[in-house]
């Protein structure tokens, strides 16, 4: 396993090309120091004419923890763009990174994606089937589809504005936060509804809706005939 970084100047910068079917992911950020975590290789482009490769880094390190990119920007630009281009890049973790905007929609093969605590108002995960844990707590987000999610095993969405969150597709989902939302009573009686329902052999699943506009009145009956209990975890993962 290796990790090679490279550090070139402008005039000197020779990007190799990047093939037609490979995978692509951007993001844009205000800070000038940036870092982030992924498994799998990929080119990162930080949009200031400096590249960074990373070869081969198709599982955690040696500590058990994704390998660490990071870049720090010279430049005055209010907003930098940044974009990530493999083929196998499965796990990205953008946590806590002031990111205005994330693009996945370019990268099929993501299956696990951790955004929480930025500024994103959107997430188009329609083209993302293969997504089996989503951490995107503590953003702006007023709606979120994961119909296309069908893979989708742990959902943590807590602290944005949501009004509504169908989960009918989600029949592998079995650990879900939707806390500190604006879902009423009646939405969050509708997305009990929409939980898969798991048999009574198998351990429960669990949920955690704090904080919401419609915790006191809304009926976790439903929830907890399908097997599903109210639980306190973290929601920042």
């Amino acid at each position: 396993m290796s990790y090679k970084k490279f550090k070139m100047n402008k005039e000197d910068l020779n990007i190799t090309s990047v093939e037609a079917d490979s995978k692509v992911m951007t993001m844009t950020t205000h800070r000038r120091n940036v870092k982030f975590y992924i498994v799998g290789a990929a080119t990162v482009n930080w949009g200031d004419g400096l590249e960074i490769e990373t070869q081969n880094l198709q599982s955690f390190n040696r500590d058990g923890k994704p390998y660490r990119v990071h870049h720090n920007y010279q430049d005055n630009e209010n907003v930098h763009t940044i974009t990530i281009t493999g083929e196998n890049v499965w796990y990205l973790e953008c946590r806590k990174k002031s990111l205005r905007t994330l693009d996945v929609s370019g990268n099929s093969a993501l299956k696990i994606l951790k955004c929480s605590i930025n500024s994103l108002t959107t997430l188009d995960l329609r083209n993302n089937a293969a997504l089996e844990e989503l951490y995107c707590s503590k953003n702006g987000l007023a709606a979120l589809d994961v119909s296309a999610n069908t893979a989708l095993c742990i959902l943590y969405c807590g602290m944005n504005d949501l009004t509504a969150l169908d989960l009918s597709s989600n029949t592998a989902l079995y650990s879900l936060d939707c806390s500190k939302n604006k879902l009423t009573a009646d939405a969050l009686n509708d997305m009990f509804e929409t939980l898969p329902e798991f048999d009574a052999n198998l351990p429960s699943r669990d949920f955690q809706i704090t904080d919401n506009p419609g915790q006191k009145e809304c009926d976790v009956k439903i929830a907890r005939k399908k097997r599903w209990y109210s639980t306190i975890f973290f929601w920042f993962k």
